[in-house]
């Protein structure tokens, strides 16, 4: 059954960006890589940079090294961590780069930090991503499903303390499903604090038929 309005009207399925995007530019502390512009070919200090520099976008694309984030153009979305970087490309993948140390990209890297972004690979069968959000050490995906997933971890105290997704899971190392879904409990939107997360759901518009 569909869900509906309270007028009676079908609740519209939630749209994606739209295809066209923008350049992102960085700068800042960056010796975990997570300003991501330790490719260019001029002098930083210890990866980090004082002024914007074009990462992701149409300039970029001839001076990166990663085959694939060549073919890419646009950025819909970005979001930042403690010490790593989530981008949402005009092609609808999610990219990370930066600290890695407690699964914080959702991926697996060689070494603790990731020089160069990498695709987040979501559960099989998601939809598509339309929002990214993280907090200090973890990382949030929204889909046009309205469901919610997530990695990393939450950390309490002046000593870091990790805190799970599961009180079986420590570090969650690749995309989970959080929270929500097509029906009643579809999210709408994502907002991160440094160790909390809060959705958006449109609970007040579903009715059932």
């Amino acid at each position: 059954r569909k869900a509906r309005r309270a007028d009676g009207d079908d609740v519209p399925k939630q749209e994606a960006h739209p295809v066209a995007g923008y350049e992102l530019q960085a700068w800042g502390y960056g010796t975990c890589n997570q300003v991501g512009v330790l490719d260019y070919p001029f002098h930083s200090f210890n990866g980090s940079f004082a002024k914007p520099i074009p990462f992701f976008g149409n300039r970029v694309a001839p001076l990166v090294l990663h085959d694939e984030l060549k073919s890419v153009s646009q950025v819909l979305d970005a979001a930042l961590g403690n010490k790593h970087t989530m981008v949402l490309t005009n092609n609808y993948k999610v990219w990370t780069y930066g600290d890695n140390g407690v699964g914080q990209l959702g991926r697996a890297t060689k070494s603790r930090t990731a020089k160069l972004p990498g695709i987040v690979k979501l559960p099989k069968g998601s939809k598509t991503p339309i929002q990214i959000a993280c907090t200090g050490f973890a990382s949030f995906v929204l889909t046009d499903a309205g469901v919610v997933y997530g990695w990393g971890v939450f950390t309490e105290g002046a000593k870091n303390e990790v805190i799970g997704f599961s009180p079986t899971v420590e570090k969650q190392l690749k995309p989970v499903k959080i929270f929500g879904s097509p029906g009643r409990d579809r999210v709408v939107k994502l907002i991160a604090g440094g160790e909390h997360v809060v959705c958006i759901l449109n609970v007040s518009l579903c009715l059932p038929v």
